[in-house]
């Protein structure tokens, strides 16, 4: 679908964006087991350095690639948040623009409107 076909469609645009959050948010990878993980390698290397002793170099690769991988998913939560802060700021917009027409709406119905009790004071009163 082209731009203009998504306009003329809005209701298929807003199930489309939620479809594609439900999938984003379904598709988040599950990272306390690393985070875990990770945090037990740590202590187990500061252990070993307490100690004097040398730290095995393949303990040193895990804790790297755990760091690597927590980051990975750190990147996933970046994206989603300002996906996020991005339909935010167009609901925004939409909440804005419905508040107008109301207002406008609601003071043409004022303009329009036979005079009553109260009306009738703002009609009359001196500017």
């Amino acid at each position: 679908m082209n731009e203009q076909e998504w306009i003329e469609k809005l209701e298929a645009l807003g199930l489309l964006v939620q479809q594609t959050v439900r999938h984003l948010i379904q598709q988040r990878p599950d990272r306390s087991e690393q985070e875990a993980q990770l945090r037990e390698v740590s202590r187990t290397v500061e252990r070993l350095e307490k100690m004097g002793l040398s730290v095995p170099e393949e303990l040193r690769r895990l804790k790297t690639n755990l760091v690597v991988q927590t980051d990975q998913d750190t990147d996933f939560d970046r994206q989603l948040r300002t996906l996020g802060e991005s339909l935010v700021e167009a609901l925004g917009m939409i909440i804005k623009c419905n508040q107008q027409a109301t207002l406008e709406r609601k003071y043409s119905e004022g303009i329009n409107a036979a005079p009553t009790r109260d009306n009738a004071r703002l009609v009359s009163s001196p500017l």
